[in-house]
């Protein structure tokens, strides 16, 4: 997973690259509505849903309920994410909304997340997503001789801040400027942390965040009011949020005959 989240992370740059001094079409035929990357979204939520419940089916009785009913509801909004990416087929069998639906919604959809504004749901996407996979961590992985089941190890937590950096490569306000600077903080630090203990799995995630992150930036003006980055964005926080899933409860049901855990 880790393979393909790194592949994806610097063919973004590359096909933003090839945008700015080729085609610059490319970008746009990746990423329109019902494009490669939409699709490729809907077959992951898709996938993470069948694997959650595969997982769920592992539990035994000794398994707390809230990680029973975490998993379960998952699943199911991973379902819901998979109709909602599409419009619940919309525009595949050419069905449309009720006009005073219609006027509710900012792309005049069939679906809910377009009730809000497209910046205010993507921030609250990465906003949640970097807070339990990357600060989380950093703050608490201390406090333990051996990482619990439940805490995103280290290489997620990087490429949990690749993904975030990727969503930034279009910053105009204030406060996506201030956002972009604390990024960068926080992964100057890792960046530190992974040389000084010689992690070099790490130090490698942290170098792919650089490079994709400076090239976006210095590309950033191919953007200025596109869809692309949202797109993007959420393929790659899916798979994040898989690759999370798939370790924990891996951990979770491997060790659910030890005491503690």
């Amino acid at each position: 997973m880790f393979v393909l989240l790194y592949t994806l992370i610097l063919s973004t740059a590359v096909v933003v690259l090839a945008t700015r001094f080729h085609d610059r079409t490319l970008l746009y035929l990746l990423t329109r509505e019902d494009g490669p990357v939409e699709w490729l979204t809907v077959l992951a939520l898709l996938g993470l849903s069948v694997m959650l419940i595969g997982k769920l089916k592992k539990f035994n009785d000794s398994t707390p309920s809230w990680v029973k009913l975490g998993t379960a509801g998952l699943a199911f909004l991973s379902f819901l994410a998979a109709g909602e990416e599409i419009s619940w087929g919309q525009r595949l069998f050419g069905f449309q909304a009720s006009e005073s639906f219609q006027k509710l919604n900012y792309q005049r959809e069939t679906n809910l997340h377009n009730l809000m504004p497209a910046e205010l749901f993507n921030g609250l996407i990465i906003f949640a997503v970097g807070f339990a996979l990357v600060l989380i961590p950093l703050a608490l992985r201390h406090r333990y001789e051996e990482d619990p089941w439940w805490l995103p190890s280290r290489e997620l937590s990087i490429v949990t801040l690749d993904v975030i950096l990727i969503n930034h490569y279009r910053v105009s306000s204030l406060p996506e400027k201030i956002g972009l600077v604390m990024l960068v903080i926080v992964l100057a630090v890792l960046t530190v942390n992974s040389l000084r203990h010689r992690w070099w799995r790490d130090f490698g995630g942290c170098l792919v965040g650089w490079l994709t992150a400076g090239t976006l930036y210095w590309c950033r003006r191919l953007l200025p009011a596109a869809n692309q980055q949202y797109e993007i964005r959420e393929l790659l926080v899916i798979l994040v949020v898989a690759a999370y899933c798939h370790r924990a409860l891996s951990r979770r049901t491997g060790d659910e005959s030890q005491p503690g855990t």
